[in-house]
C-alpha cells in the first residue's frame, strides 16, 4: 500500500521551498558580505591616505609613519576587493607618485574616491569637498 499523492505533493513543495530559501539566503549573504568587505577596504585606504596627508601638513612625524603603515596593508585589501575601475583609477594614483601633494596624485586620487562612493551608493559629491575633507584643503 502506497502514500497517498496528497500527502507528497506538499511534502515535496515543502522541502523544494526551503531548500530554494536556504539556497538563496547563502547567495544574499554572501554578497553582503562582499561588499562589506570592499566598503572596509576602500575606507581603510581613505583614511590611510588621509591620516599621512594631514600629519604631513601638520608635521606630525609620529602620525604620518602610522599612516605610513596603514597604507601599506590597504593597497591589498583593494586588490583583492577593489572593481576594477577603482583599482585602474588607484593605478593611476600610484602612476602619479602616490603623493597627494601632486596635483595629477590627487586628481587620480579623487576619481578612485568618486568611483568608489559610486559603488558603496554614498551618491556623487563635489571633488572640492572631498578634497577639503580627506586631506584638508580646498583643490
Amino acid at each position: 500500500m502506497g502514500v497517498p499523492v496528497s500527502i507528497l505533493l506538499p511534502l515535496a513543495g515543502v522541502l523544494v521551498g526551503a531548500t530554494a530559501q536556504y539556497l538563496f539566503n547563502r547567495a544574499t549573504d554572501r554578497h553582503k558580505r562582499f561588499h562589506s568587505e570592499r566598503t572596509a577596504a576602500y575606507v581603510d585606504l581613505v583614511e590611510a591616505i588621509a591620516a599621512v596627508s594631514i600629519a604631513t601638513q601638520t608635521g606630525d612625524g609620529t602620525s604620518v609613519a602610522s599612516g605610513r603603515s596603514a597604507f601599506a596593508a590597504a593597497p591589498a585589501r583593494i586588490a583583492i576587493y577593489g572593481s576594477p575601475a577603482v583599482v585602474d583609477e588607484l593605478e593611476r594614483f600610484v602612476e602619479q607618485g602616490a603623493n597627494l601633494a601632486i596635483e595629477g596624485a590627487q586628481g587620480a586620487f579623487l576619481g578612485a574616491l568618486m568611483m568608489m562612493r559610486r559603488e558603496t551608493k554614498a551618491g556623487i559629491a563635489r571633488s572640492s569637498a572631498l578634497a577639503a575633507l580627506v586631506y584638508g584643503q580646498k583643490r
